[in-house]
């Protein structure tokens, strides 16, 4: 039998599961209206609080935890600390983007999992912090990447296969309509097993 504080804890955290998948299907609904790429998407909802990184280049130390810095205590005590990355240290990301996600390095997808568990980094809470999204290639076939580790991928709550399409808008805002009509005529007229390998 459970005790009233451990009723209590486990009311607490499925109130607080329903408020987060309430956020994250109020996000995906603002998605599906929006006929834009990911980072603009972000950017109509997030309004400058998020922060976008192609996760295959990123150092977790430079881009997450911060740089070590010599620091002299009052009592002359010499230390290290952190020198945070501004928006990190100013607590004011809402959402991380990580893209190319399973083409990062194990350190950056082990720092990724304390910020998909707890919201920290390094122990330092994101009180702000509410959507962490990853891209990533399908991990079989043509592409150079890793697998998730199982336990990390059981701790992402939504799954979204992204259709091979062509954005319509991104084609012709970026080279035309003329091309842009040459173009998905002839992504029309591709199989499926050849749609998958461009």
């Amino acid at each position: 039998r459970k005790s009233w504080k451990q009723e209590s804890a486990m009311n607490y955290w499925a109130i607080k599961r329903e408020e987060e998948e309430a956020r994250a299907q109020e996000f995906l609904t603002y998605l599906e209206k929006l006929d834009d790429n990911v980072k603009e998407v972000f950017e109509k909802y997030f309004k400058g609080k998020w922060k976008y990184y192609s996760a295959s280049t990123m150092d977790p130390w430079v881009d997450f935890i911060g740089c070590p810095k010599e620091k002299t205590l009052e009592d002359g005590t010499i230390v290290l600390d952190l020198i945070r990355p501004e928006a990190f240290a100013r607590d004011n990301i809402e959402a991380i983007f990580l893209d190319e996600y399973n083409r990062s390095n194990k350190k950056v997808r082990n720092a990724v999992m304390e910020l998909i568990q707890f919201k920290t980094i390094n122990g330092k809470k994101l009180s702000n912090l509410k959507v962490i999204w990853t891209a990533i290639n399908p991990p079989k076939g043509e592409y150079d990447v890793e697998e998730i580790d199982p336990a990390q991928q059981d701790r992402f709550e939504i799954f979204m296969e992204v259709p091979y399409k062509p954005d319509i808008k991104y084609f012709t805002a970026k080279f035309g309509p003329k091309t842009t009509e040459g173009a998905l005529a002839w992504w029309d007229e591709l199989s499926s097993d050849q749609k998958d390998l461009v």
